[in-house]
């Protein structure tokens, strides 16, 4: 409720929160540019965090998907090849540890449907698929993903083993499955990650 002489706090608020998510989505978005030769620091690869710069498209798909605007130089002008995001995320045949295999998996089929998603809505062009492929052959790798996420979470929830610390990030990151857009009514990911979280013994 608003009174007269006060501000809407609500309102500004908004504005302030609207502010952020710009500056953020801005932010991740140099990374769609093109490389240059005296990085600052903060481009560079954190030792041990490849799978950080899966996050990078994710983040601006979902804020996207969400309604925020892009900005004029955000286009389907920009390139994969020479961008930053091309020079420092890891190959699709790098090895990670075990450990990490079901976190990769998910933020695997995160930034490619994610890449798919914003270039069918044309904010990006073909040259994002990778690989030499187009939109419909990154549609297809997505449902491959898709279907080796759900084999690997179904394969740890039917092993019995106990809940480990390292399962909780997959757990947050399944919950992220429709907020992307990328639910499908065959297997809800939600869903086996809710019975896998019942399945864990109280702490």
């Amino acid at each position: 409720m608003n009174f007269p002489g006060h501000p809407n706090i609500a309102g500004l608020h908004s504005e302030l929160i609207k502010e952020d998510v710009e500056r953020i989505l801005s932010f991740v978005c140099l990374f769609l540019e093109p490389r240059s030769d005296e990085e600052p620091p903060l481009f560079k690869t954190p030792a041990g965090n490849l799978r950080s710069y899966y996050y990078v498209m994710i983040t601006i798909w979902y804020l996207v998907h969400k309604g925020i605007q892009l900005s004029a130089g955000m286009t389907a002008s920009l390139k994969r090849s020479g961008s930053r995001l091309s020079e420092v995320l890891p190959p699709d045949n790098y090895h990670f540890s075990q450990d990490e295999n079901g976190e990769t998996l998910l933020l695997k089929w995160y930034y490619y449907g994610s890449i798919a998603k914003l270039v069918g809505k044309g904010f990006l062009d073909d040259s994002w698929c990778g690989d030499g492929l187009n939109h419909k052959g990154l549609s297809d790798k997505v449902r491959r993903l898709r279907r080796a996420t759900k084999m690997a979470l179904a394969a740890a929830i039917s092993s019995k083993r106990p809940y480990l610390p390292s399962d909780e990030i997959i757990d947050r990151l399944a919950f992220l499955e429709s907020e992307l857009g990328l639910e499908h009514h065959r297997v809800d990911i939600r869903f086996l990650a809710a019975n896998r979280i019942l399945q864990r013994e109280y702490t």
